[in-house]
């Protein structure tokens, strides 16, 4: 599970065997931030050795149409929702366990990198693929124990869902607190009241 804020998404499994090759697919690291329980992802695209994304254009048409979020009962495409930060990279970066790094085939690789990043809405949500959509998407993510924990989602799946906690409450006083304060603020309040009706007379 997810520290903190994502609870169901250590049900992902590894990815089958039946993928294909390892550049034929969207790969999409996810990530949480604790502190203000945003989700992050960081997706990548081969545009040089993959025969669905012939170039950069398509690279970036494939990543901003390569999830959807389902959340509070619809399902958004995840670039409506937060702007991605997209960057051209050599190789597989930090995209992609190294577990699941395709061996060397030759061939040079080419990689469009996109940086979303969003506070979710909603207590609960998950991450789907259009249906009909080719591209399909490793979504995968590192356990506390440094493990990848991975679902590969073809057109028409969807993720398990990500439950998120809700902030913690602010703290609420004791009533020893609360009511001698409130009772010092009205006799203030009184005095102040007072004072100025006198100063009133005297003017007068």
């Amino acid at each position: 599970m997810f520290p903190l804020l994502l609870c169901c998404l250590g049900l992902l499994a590894h990815p089958s065997s039946s993928q294909g090759h390892g550049s034929e697919f969207i790969v999409a690291r996810l990530a949480v931030q604790a502190p203000d329980r945003a989700v992050s992802l960081r997706l990548a695209v081969d545009y040089l050795s993959n025969p669905l994304v012939p170039d950069e254009a398509a690279a970036e048409k494939a990543l901003r149409n390569a999830l959807l979020v389902l959340h509070d009962g619809k399902a958004t495409p995840f670039a409506q929702l937060a702007p991605l930060k997209l960057e051209a990279v050599d190789g597989w970066d930090d995209t992609i366990p190294a577990s699941l790094i395709p061996p060397p085939d030759g061939e040079q690789h080419r990689m469009l990198v996109a940086s979303w990043q969003w506070r979710p809405d909603s207590p609960e949500i998950a991450f789907g693929v259009a249906r009909g959509n080719r591209n399909d998407v490793l979504l995968w993510r590192l356990t506390d124990r440094g493990e990848a924990k991975s679902v590969f989602l073809l057109g028409g799946d969807t993720s398990p869902p990500l439950s998120i906690p809700r902030p913690a409450s602010l703290w609420t006083p004791p009533a020893w607190v609360v009511l001698p304060t409130t009772a010092a603020l009205s006799v203030l309040g009184m005095l102040a009241i007072r004072k100025r009706r006198c100063c009133q007379g005297g003017l007068g």
